[in-house]
């Protein structure tokens, strides 16, 4: 199928359900238009843009790298340490022949990272459970995020309110108590999310 055919068939497709999503930083709107068909949803269209990120993009232009961390430190911004991530791997590709990341740094990145990404995910599933009218989906998603942000905020916490990332690793180490607490919080969190997922697979229009 050519591009202009695609596009003439997606204009044709009468969608029979509505989401919105606000971006509360920038005020921007999305929209997620679905097609349900019997008990399945059979076609889905995203109209407008969600970026996040866009009115940091323009603070940060302009700005040295202190200004750019106390930017992200000092306002509430989603997810900071995928952004702050961000800012310190320029720094490190610019460094790449004088630094040399540690690779228990590089691992304790990528488990500080991945808390956060799974965090995000089930944010989004519990919009989608408000979306869908699903409260039990929407409450069971949020209350698993808390419990994975509980523990980003255990391991990460600094009372000089600096970033855990840092050039060159990491600000400070994973000590071995904090070590079997996260295993004990994973355990947890990993049955919980088997059940959301038991949840989300008996609605028959979302499985």
């Amino acid at each position: 199928m050519d591009s202009d055919s695609s596009k003439n068939t997606e204009s044709e497709t009468h969608f029979d359900k509505k989401i919105i999503l606000k971006n509360k930083l920038t005020d921007d709107h999305a929209q997620i238009h679905l097609k349900i068909k019997g008990d399945k949803i059979s076609a889905a269209k995203i109209i407008g843009s969600f970026d996040i990120y866009q009115n940091y993009y323009k603070q940060q232009k302009n700005n040295s790298w202190q200004k750019a961390q106390d930017i992200s430190f000092n306002e509430h911004i989603p997810f900071p340490f995928h952004f702050h991530i961000a800012f310190i791997q320029t720094f490190e590709k610019i460094l790449k022949n004088s630094i040399e990341i540690p690779t228990r740094a590089k691992y304790l990145r990528t488990i500080i990272l991945e808390l956060e990404r799974i965090s995000y995910h089930l944010s989004l599933i519990g919009n989608l459970g408000n979306g869908f009218s699903f409260p039990m989906l929407s409450l069971k998603a949020l209350s698993i995020q808390a419990l994975i942000l509980e523990s980003l905020n255990e391991l990460t916490k600094n009372p000089n309110k600096k970033s855990y990332l840092k050039v060159g690793g990491v600000t400070k180490d994973l000590d071995s108590r904090k070590t079997k607490k996260l295993l004990i919080s994973l355990s947890g969190i990993k049955k919980d999310i088997l059940n959301l997922r038991r949840v989300f697979y008996r609605n028959s229009i979302l499985k």
